[in-house]
Protein backbone atom coordinates (compact mmCIF):
# COMPACT_ATOMS: atom_id res chain seq x y z
CA UNK A 1 0.00 0.00 0.00
CA UNK A 2 1.66 3.23 -1.19
CA UNK A 3 -1.12 5.71 -0.41
CA UNK A 4 -4.10 5.67 1.93
CA UNK A 5 -6.35 7.93 3.98
CA UNK A 6 -6.01 7.56 7.74
CA UNK A 7 -8.79 8.65 10.09
CA UNK A 8 -8.53 8.60 13.87
CA UNK A 9 -9.96 10.53 16.82
CA UNK A 10 -7.26 12.90 18.09
CA UNK A 11 -7.35 14.26 21.64
CA UNK A 12 -5.75 17.69 21.18
CA UNK A 13 -4.80 20.17 23.90
CA UNK A 14 -6.10 23.74 23.85
CA UNK A 15 -4.15 25.98 21.44
CA UNK A 16 -1.37 23.46 21.08
CA UNK A 17 -0.38 20.23 19.40
CA UNK A 18 -0.05 16.47 19.85
CA UNK A 19 2.29 14.07 18.06
CA UNK A 20 0.93 10.76 16.76
CA UNK A 21 3.01 7.95 15.32
CA UNK A 22 1.79 5.69 12.48
CA UNK A 23 3.60 2.36 12.45
CA UNK A 24 3.26 -0.43 9.83
CA UNK A 25 1.94 -3.87 10.77
CA UNK A 26 2.62 -7.16 9.03
CA UNK A 27 -0.67 -8.72 10.08
CA UNK A 28 -4.19 -7.64 9.13
CA UNK A 29 -6.63 -6.71 11.88
CA UNK A 30 -10.28 -6.85 10.88
CA UNK A 31 -12.04 -3.58 11.59
CA UNK A 32 -14.85 -3.37 14.11
CA UNK A 33 -17.83 -1.78 12.34
CA UNK A 34 -19.05 1.37 14.06
CA UNK A 35 -22.61 0.63 12.95
CA UNK A 36 -24.06 -2.86 12.43
CA UNK A 37 -25.69 -3.79 9.14
CA UNK A 38 -25.93 -6.87 6.92
CA UNK A 39 -25.00 -4.99 3.73
CA UNK A 40 -23.80 -1.42 3.35
CA UNK A 41 -25.49 -0.62 6.64
CA UNK A 42 -28.93 -1.45 5.22
CA UNK A 43 -31.63 -3.21 7.26
CA UNK A 44 -34.48 -2.31 4.91
CA UNK A 45 -34.87 -1.41 1.26
CA UNK A 46 -33.27 1.92 0.29
CA UNK A 47 -32.38 2.76 3.89
CA UNK A 48 -28.88 3.16 5.35
CA UNK A 49 -28.35 2.93 9.10
CA UNK A 50 -25.55 5.02 10.61
CA UNK A 51 -24.89 4.84 14.32
CA UNK A 52 -22.30 5.64 16.99
CA UNK A 53 -22.37 6.02 20.79
CA UNK A 54 -24.58 9.13 20.69
CA UNK A 55 -26.61 9.19 17.48
CA UNK A 56 -28.65 6.77 15.37
CA UNK A 57 -29.66 7.81 11.83
CA UNK A 58 -31.64 6.39 8.96
CA UNK A 59 -30.86 7.81 5.51
CA UNK A 60 -32.83 7.32 2.31
CA UNK A 61 -30.47 5.45 -0.05
CA UNK A 62 -32.45 6.78 -3.03
CA UNK A 63 -32.86 10.52 -2.31
CA UNK A 64 -30.14 11.12 0.31
CA UNK A 65 -32.61 12.55 2.83
CA UNK A 66 -32.16 11.94 6.58
CA UNK A 67 -35.32 10.07 7.54
CA UNK A 68 -34.54 9.75 11.24
CA UNK A 69 -32.12 11.34 13.70
CA UNK A 70 -32.37 9.87 17.20
CA UNK A 71 -30.55 10.86 20.41
CA UNK A 72 -29.59 7.44 21.78
CA UNK A 73 -29.38 8.45 25.46
CA UNK A 74 -33.06 9.45 25.54
CA UNK A 75 -34.49 7.85 22.41
CA UNK A 76 -35.89 11.21 21.30
CA UNK A 77 -36.50 11.71 17.57
CA UNK A 78 -35.43 15.03 16.00
CA UNK A 79 -36.78 14.70 12.43
CA UNK A 80 -40.51 15.10 11.79
CA UNK A 81 -41.95 11.63 11.10
CA UNK A 82 -44.52 13.15 8.70
CA UNK A 83 -41.79 14.98 6.78
CA UNK A 84 -38.72 12.68 6.85
CA UNK A 85 -36.69 14.92 4.58
CA UNK A 86 -33.68 16.12 6.57
CA UNK A 87 -30.80 17.50 4.44
CA UNK A 88 -33.11 17.80 1.42
CA UNK A 89 -31.89 20.46 -1.02
CA UNK A 90 -34.45 22.81 -2.52
CA UNK A 91 -33.94 25.14 -5.48
CA UNK A 92 -36.38 28.03 -5.49
CA UNK A 93 -36.95 31.11 -7.69
CA UNK A 94 -35.47 34.27 -6.15
CA UNK A 95 -35.78 37.60 -7.97
CA UNK A 96 -33.64 39.40 -5.40
CA UNK A 97 -30.10 40.71 -5.48
CA UNK A 98 -27.01 40.63 -3.25
CA UNK A 99 -28.81 42.50 -0.47
CA UNK A 100 -32.51 41.57 -0.63
CA UNK A 101 -34.41 38.28 -0.94
CA UNK A 102 -36.86 38.06 -3.84
CA UNK A 103 -36.68 41.82 -4.54
CA UNK A 104 -34.03 44.38 -5.53
CA UNK A 105 -32.49 46.60 -2.86
CA UNK A 106 -34.63 49.57 -1.91
CA UNK A 107 -32.24 52.19 -0.62
CA UNK A 108 -34.91 54.32 1.02
CA UNK A 109 -36.17 51.64 3.42
CA UNK A 110 -35.27 52.50 7.02
CA UNK A 111 -37.40 50.05 9.03
CA UNK A 112 -36.76 46.32 9.63
CA UNK A 113 -38.54 43.94 7.27
CA UNK A 114 -39.33 40.23 7.40
CA UNK A 115 -40.33 38.78 4.05
CA UNK A 116 -39.00 35.27 4.49
CA UNK A 117 -41.07 32.58 2.80
CA UNK A 118 -42.09 29.11 3.93
CA UNK A 119 -40.07 26.85 1.65
CA UNK A 120 -42.96 24.40 1.13
CA UNK A 121 -45.23 27.17 -0.20
CA UNK A 122 -42.96 28.62 -2.91
CA UNK A 123 -44.29 28.11 -6.47
CA UNK A 124 -41.80 26.44 -8.79
CA UNK A 125 -39.53 25.09 -6.02
CA UNK A 126 -37.61 21.90 -6.88
CA UNK A 127 -36.95 19.43 -4.03
CA UNK A 128 -34.25 16.74 -4.09
CA UNK A 129 -36.53 14.46 -2.00
CA UNK A 130 -38.73 13.93 -5.05
CA UNK A 131 -36.11 12.06 -7.12
CA UNK A 132 -33.04 9.92 -6.64
CA UNK A 133 -29.30 9.96 -7.19
CA UNK A 134 -26.25 7.70 -7.11
CA UNK A 135 -25.57 6.75 -3.48
CA UNK A 136 -22.80 4.89 -1.67
CA UNK A 137 -21.88 4.05 1.91
CA UNK A 138 -18.61 3.10 3.56
CA UNK A 139 -17.66 2.32 7.14
CA UNK A 140 -14.03 2.40 8.25
CA UNK A 141 -14.71 1.75 11.91
CA UNK A 142 -13.85 5.30 13.01
CA UNK A 143 -15.79 7.14 10.28
CA UNK A 144 -18.99 6.29 8.43
CA UNK A 145 -19.72 8.17 5.21
CA UNK A 146 -22.90 8.29 3.16
CA UNK A 147 -22.38 9.88 -0.26
CA UNK A 148 -24.84 11.05 -2.90
CA UNK A 149 -24.31 12.80 -6.22
CA UNK A 150 -26.92 13.61 -8.84
CA UNK A 151 -28.22 16.00 -11.44
CA UNK A 152 -30.58 18.67 -10.18
CA UNK A 153 -32.49 20.64 -12.78
CA UNK A 154 -29.88 21.98 -15.18
CA UNK A 155 -27.13 21.68 -12.54
CA UNK A 156 -25.93 19.08 -10.07
CA UNK A 157 -24.90 18.58 -6.48
CA UNK A 158 -23.18 16.10 -4.21
CA UNK A 159 -22.67 15.78 -0.48
CA UNK A 160 -21.31 13.50 2.23
CA UNK A 161 -23.06 12.79 5.53
CA UNK A 162 -20.30 11.86 7.99
CA UNK A 163 -20.57 10.31 11.44
CA UNK A 164 -17.44 9.78 13.55
CA UNK A 165 -16.98 7.35 16.38
CA UNK A 166 -17.04 9.23 19.69
CA UNK A 167 -18.53 12.44 18.23
CA UNK A 168 -22.00 13.73 19.13
CA UNK A 169 -22.46 15.64 15.88
CA UNK A 170 -23.11 14.88 12.19
CA UNK A 171 -20.97 16.63 9.55
CA UNK A 172 -22.30 17.40 6.07
CA UNK A 173 -19.91 18.54 3.34
CA UNK A 174 -21.00 19.10 -0.24
CA UNK A 175 -20.84 20.98 -3.52
CA UNK A 176 -23.36 22.61 -5.86
CA UNK A 177 -22.86 23.42 -9.55
CA UNK A 178 -25.50 25.86 -10.78
CA UNK A 179 -26.41 26.89 -14.35
CA UNK A 180 -29.60 28.84 -13.62
CA UNK A 181 -30.30 32.52 -12.98
CA UNK A 182 -32.19 34.08 -10.09
CA UNK A 183 -32.45 30.96 -7.93
CA UNK A 184 -31.54 30.10 -4.38
CA UNK A 185 -30.47 26.73 -2.96
CA UNK A 186 -31.29 25.76 0.61
CA UNK A 187 -30.98 22.66 2.83
CA UNK A 188 -34.03 21.94 4.97
CA UNK A 189 -34.71 20.04 8.19
CA UNK A 190 -38.34 19.49 9.27
CA UNK A 191 -38.17 18.99 13.06
CA UNK A 192 -40.37 16.99 15.43
CA UNK A 193 -41.82 19.97 17.33
CA UNK A 194 -45.37 21.09 17.85
CA UNK A 195 -46.18 24.36 16.11
CA UNK A 196 -45.35 27.31 18.33
CA UNK A 197 -43.89 25.14 21.12
CA UNK A 198 -40.21 25.73 20.55
CA UNK A 199 -37.64 28.50 20.86
CA UNK A 200 -35.06 29.76 18.37
CA UNK A 201 -31.57 30.83 19.47
CA UNK A 202 -28.97 32.29 17.10
CA UNK A 203 -25.36 33.19 17.66
CA UNK A 204 -24.20 36.79 17.33
CA UNK A 205 -20.66 38.15 17.75
CA UNK A 206 -19.50 37.18 21.27
CA UNK A 207 -22.92 35.91 22.35
CA UNK A 208 -26.37 34.75 21.25
CA UNK A 209 -29.93 36.05 20.95
CA UNK A 210 -33.44 34.59 20.82
CA UNK A 211 -35.66 35.36 17.84
CA UNK A 212 -39.09 34.37 16.47
CA UNK A 213 -39.74 32.42 13.29
CA UNK A 214 -38.31 34.05 10.19
CA UNK A 215 -35.05 34.47 8.31
CA UNK A 216 -32.05 36.09 10.00
CA UNK A 217 -28.26 35.88 9.83
CA UNK A 218 -26.41 33.76 12.40
CA UNK A 219 -22.68 33.92 12.98
CA UNK A 220 -21.88 30.34 14.04
CA UNK A 221 -25.06 28.41 14.84
CA UNK A 222 -28.82 28.33 15.12
CA UNK A 223 -30.62 26.16 17.68
CA UNK A 224 -34.27 25.14 17.80
CA UNK A 225 -35.42 23.38 20.97
CA UNK A 226 -38.53 22.82 23.07
CA UNK A 227 -36.84 22.30 26.44
CA UNK A 228 -36.80 18.51 26.12
CA UNK A 229 -34.79 18.18 22.93
CA UNK A 230 -33.36 20.30 20.16
CA UNK A 231 -31.20 20.56 17.07
CA UNK A 232 -28.27 22.93 16.77
CA UNK A 233 -27.20 23.60 13.19
CA UNK A 234 -23.57 24.71 12.98
CA UNK A 235 -22.84 27.18 10.17
CA UNK A 236 -19.48 27.20 8.40
CA UNK A 237 -19.48 30.26 6.17
CA UNK A 238 -23.19 29.96 5.26
CA UNK A 239 -24.84 32.20 7.87
CA UNK A 240 -28.28 32.78 6.31
CA UNK A 241 -30.99 30.57 7.80
CA UNK A 242 -34.69 30.55 8.56
CA UNK A 243 -37.22 28.78 10.77
CA UNK A 244 -40.87 28.35 9.71
CA UNK A 245 -43.34 26.12 11.55
CA UNK A 246 -40.57 23.94 12.99
CA UNK A 247 -38.51 23.58 9.80
CA UNK A 248 -34.94 24.93 9.64
CA UNK A 249 -33.64 26.00 6.25
CA UNK A 250 -30.00 26.91 5.58
CA UNK A 251 -29.01 28.99 2.54
CA UNK A 252 -26.30 27.23 0.51
CA UNK A 253 -26.12 29.38 -2.64
CA UNK A 254 -27.91 32.51 -3.85
CA UNK A 255 -27.42 32.69 -7.62
CA UNK A 256 -28.40 36.31 -8.13
CA UNK A 257 -27.06 39.46 -9.74
CA UNK A 258 -26.48 43.16 -9.34
CA UNK A 259 -29.69 44.55 -10.84
CA UNK A 260 -28.62 48.20 -11.25
CA UNK A 261 -29.75 51.15 -9.15
CA UNK A 262 -30.40 54.82 -9.74
CA UNK A 263 -31.37 57.33 -7.08
CA UNK A 264 -31.94 54.60 -4.52
CA UNK A 265 -34.23 52.53 -6.76
CA UNK A 266 -34.20 49.89 -9.50
CA UNK A 267 -32.78 50.65 -12.95
CA UNK A 268 -32.44 48.49 -16.07
CA UNK A 269 -29.42 50.41 -17.34
CA UNK A 270 -26.64 48.70 -15.37
CA UNK A 271 -27.32 44.96 -15.03
CA UNK A 272 -24.58 42.50 -14.04
CA UNK A 273 -24.66 38.71 -14.16
CA UNK A 274 -21.43 37.62 -12.43
CA UNK A 275 -23.32 36.67 -9.28
CA UNK A 276 -25.04 33.73 -10.97
CA UNK A 277 -21.83 31.68 -10.52
CA UNK A 278 -22.74 29.51 -13.51
CA UNK A 279 -20.74 26.31 -13.81
CA UNK A 280 -18.62 27.03 -10.71
CA UNK A 281 -18.41 24.38 -7.98
CA UNK A 282 -19.68 26.08 -4.81
CA UNK A 283 -18.79 24.16 -1.66
CA UNK A 284 -20.76 24.11 1.57
CA UNK A 285 -20.14 22.72 5.06
CA UNK A 286 -22.38 22.50 8.10
CA UNK A 287 -23.01 20.21 11.07
CA UNK A 288 -25.93 18.90 13.11
CA UNK A 289 -25.77 18.67 16.89
CA UNK A 290 -28.89 16.95 18.29
CA UNK A 291 -29.25 17.32 22.04
CA UNK A 292 -31.48 16.73 25.03
CA UNK A 293 -32.68 19.73 27.04
CA UNK A 294 -32.69 23.37 26.02
CA UNK A 295 -30.21 25.77 24.44
CA UNK A 296 -26.68 25.02 25.75
CA UNK A 297 -24.79 27.97 24.29
CA UNK A 298 -21.46 26.98 25.85
CA UNK A 299 -21.57 23.61 24.05
CA UNK A 300 -22.77 25.18 20.80
CA UNK A 301 -20.09 27.88 20.74
CA UNK A 302 -17.31 25.34 21.36
CA UNK A 303 -18.64 22.86 18.80
CA UNK A 304 -18.96 25.63 16.20
CA UNK A 305 -15.38 26.66 16.89
CA UNK A 306 -14.17 23.06 16.51
CA UNK A 307 -15.97 22.73 13.18
CA UNK A 308 -14.91 26.03 11.64
CA UNK A 309 -11.31 26.19 12.93
CA UNK A 310 -10.06 22.71 12.16
CA UNK A 311 -6.70 21.23 13.18
CA UNK A 312 -3.77 21.34 10.77
CA UNK A 313 -2.05 18.02 10.09
CA UNK A 314 1.70 18.11 9.40
CA UNK A 315 3.61 15.02 8.29
CA UNK A 316 7.24 14.38 9.13
CA UNK A 317 9.67 11.51 9.58
CA UNK A 318 10.56 10.17 13.02
CA UNK A 319 13.39 12.25 14.46
CA UNK A 320 14.97 13.31 17.73
CA UNK A 321 14.07 16.63 19.36
CA UNK A 322 13.56 18.57 22.57
CA UNK A 323 9.83 19.32 22.27
CA UNK A 324 7.31 17.26 24.29
CA UNK A 325 4.84 14.96 22.49
CA UNK A 326 1.95 17.24 23.51
CA UNK A 327 1.88 20.95 24.32
CA UNK A 328 -0.68 23.69 25.09
CA UNK A 329 0.02 27.42 25.06
CA UNK A 330 -3.03 28.25 27.17
CA UNK A 331 -6.23 26.56 28.38
CA UNK A 332 -9.30 27.74 30.33
CA UNK A 333 -10.91 25.76 33.14
CA UNK A 334 -14.46 27.05 32.53
CA UNK A 335 -16.56 25.50 29.73
CA UNK A 336 -18.27 28.83 29.01
CA UNK A 337 -15.01 30.79 28.65
CA UNK A 338 -14.02 30.52 24.99
CA UNK A 339 -10.53 31.58 23.89
CA UNK A 340 -10.65 33.15 20.43
CA UNK A 341 -7.08 34.42 19.96
CA UNK A 342 -3.57 34.00 21.36
CA UNK A 343 -0.47 35.92 20.30
CA UNK A 344 2.86 34.95 21.86
CA UNK A 345 6.47 36.02 21.49
CA UNK A 346 9.55 35.53 23.64
CA UNK A 347 8.55 38.00 26.36
CA UNK A 348 4.76 38.31 26.31
CA UNK A 349 1.44 36.65 25.48
CA UNK A 350 -1.89 38.30 24.55
CA UNK A 351 -5.08 36.28 25.06
CA UNK A 352 -8.64 37.19 24.04
CA UNK A 353 -11.65 35.27 25.33
CA UNK A 354 -15.33 35.79 26.05
CA UNK A 355 -18.15 34.38 28.17
CA UNK A 356 -20.67 32.38 26.08
CA UNK A 357 -23.66 31.66 28.35
CA UNK A 358 -24.58 34.97 29.95
CA UNK A 359 -23.51 34.49 33.57
CA UNK A 360 -20.78 35.69 35.90
CA UNK A 361 -17.89 33.25 35.63
CA UNK A 362 -14.62 32.72 37.50
CA UNK A 363 -11.86 31.69 35.09
CA UNK A 364 -8.36 30.32 35.55
CA UNK A 365 -6.00 30.13 32.58
CA UNK A 366 -3.17 27.58 32.64
CA UNK A 367 -0.14 28.94 30.81
CA UNK A 368 2.76 27.25 29.05
CA UNK A 369 5.15 29.93 30.24
CA UNK A 370 5.64 31.78 33.51
CA UNK A 371 4.88 35.49 33.73
CA UNK A 372 5.27 38.18 36.37
CA UNK A 373 2.68 40.73 35.24
CA UNK A 374 -0.89 40.73 33.82
CA UNK A 375 -2.92 43.67 32.48
CA UNK A 376 -6.15 44.30 30.58
CA UNK A 377 -6.13 45.68 27.03
CA UNK A 378 -8.78 47.16 24.77
CA UNK A 379 -9.48 45.82 21.25
CA UNK A 380 -6.60 47.93 19.89
CA UNK A 381 -4.27 46.37 22.50
CA UNK A 382 -3.95 49.56 24.51
CA UNK A 383 -3.73 49.23 28.33
CA UNK A 384 -6.94 49.73 30.31
CA UNK A 385 -7.46 50.88 33.86
CA UNK A 386 -6.48 48.20 36.38
CA UNK A 387 -9.57 46.30 37.57
CA UNK A 388 -7.64 44.64 40.36
CA UNK A 389 -8.86 41.08 39.76
CA UNK A 390 -6.01 39.62 37.65
CA UNK A 391 -4.25 37.22 40.03
CA UNK A 392 -1.14 35.30 39.00
CA UNK A 393 -0.56 31.91 40.64
CA UNK A 394 1.55 28.77 40.39
CA UNK A 395 4.71 30.88 40.17
CA UNK A 396 3.30 32.81 37.23
CA UNK A 397 2.03 29.73 35.37
CA UNK A 398 -1.66 30.53 35.98
CA UNK A 399 -3.83 33.64 35.96
CA UNK A 400 -7.31 33.93 37.52
CA UNK A 401 -9.98 36.57 37.00
CA UNK A 402 -13.74 37.07 36.55
CA UNK A 403 -15.84 37.38 33.39
CA UNK A 404 -19.16 39.22 33.37
CA UNK A 405 -22.05 37.89 31.23
CA UNK A 406 -20.99 37.92 27.54
CA UNK A 407 -17.89 39.91 28.42
CA UNK A 408 -15.00 40.06 25.92
CA UNK A 409 -11.67 40.38 27.69
CA UNK A 410 -8.16 40.85 26.30
CA UNK A 411 -5.25 40.15 28.68
CA UNK A 412 -1.53 40.70 28.18
CA UNK A 413 0.98 38.71 30.21
CA UNK A 414 4.61 39.80 30.43
CA UNK A 415 7.71 38.40 32.08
Amino acid sequence: MRECDVTFMADLPSLGYSVFCLAPRKTYIAKEPSGAGPYYGMHELDTVYMENEFIAMRIDFFTGAIKSLVIKSSGREIIDRDKPWGATIVKEPDAGDFWELNAPLRGGVNTPEQRSRNVFEIPGALFSKDSGGVCSFRDGGVKQVFHIERGFGTGKFKYDIVLHKGAARVDIDGEIVNYDEDVRYRALFPLAFEKGRYGVCRSVPFGHTTQPDGEYPALDYIDVSDGDKGLCLINVGVPGNAVHDGTITLSLLNATSYKGYSGGGFSEDTPASGGFEKGKPIRFRYSLLPHDGGCDTALFARTARERSVQPIALKCAVHAGNLPPAFSFVSADSPNALITACIADGASMIIRLYETVGQNTAVTLSLARRFSNAEDLDFAERPLKDRGDLALGNNGGMVSFALSPYEVRTIRLTK
